[in-house]
């Protein structure tokens, strides 16, 4: 029970989208999974804190977004036998989707602001309070949509505070 999560971090950008995806990590890890992050941008900060909570981590060497980035992440989706990849960040378009879905991998879609132009992933995830489905009507019939707050994730450092 493997499961792929595609985000980058830098100084600059991506860190909460990394974050984020430790949320989910952690969740599959908690239900007897392994997680694996695929990274093309990474800080030793990041690494050291996914290396804590027993999170391999893999270089992807094309740029993120590109078509090479996409045929690493299918390789390494087959290498590490993960059927769903969880997919995090404003260079991940609707080319990216496509090929991952053409290589029949499932895809989680973590979104924040309706960039891709159309929608392929199996599951589509907006957190935010003014997600709603009137943005997401460039997607295939069979993308289902996780929209709202109540789809928030929360690293376990927050569980406690889930009932507050």
């Amino acid at each position: 029970m493997n499961l792929l999560l595609r985000a980058d971090s830098s100084v600059t950008m991506g860190t909460g989208h990394v974050m984020r995806c430790l949320a989910l990590a952690q969740a599959w890890q908690d239900a007897g999974g392994r997680a694996i992050f695929a990274m093309a941008d990474s800080t030793a900060g990041i690494q050291a804190r996914l290396a804590a909570e027993s999170c391999k981590t893999v270089s992807i060497l094309g740029a993120a977004g590109t078509k090479e980035d996409s045929r690493e992440t299918i390789s390494l989706a087959r290498e590490h036998n993960a059927n769903w990849v969880v997919v995090d960040g404003y260079q991940f378009g609707a080319d990216y989707q496509q090929a991952l879905k053409s290589a029949g991998l499932k895809i989680l879609f973590l979104d924040d602001y309706v960039h891709a132009k159309h929608y392929f992933a199996d599951f589509v995830l907006n957190q935010n309070v003014t997600a709603d489905e009137s943005l997401y009507q460039q997607k295939e019939p069979q993308t289902q949509l996780l929209l709202g707050p109540r789809y928030s994730l929360l690293r376990r450092e927050f569980s406690a505070w889930k009932d507050w």
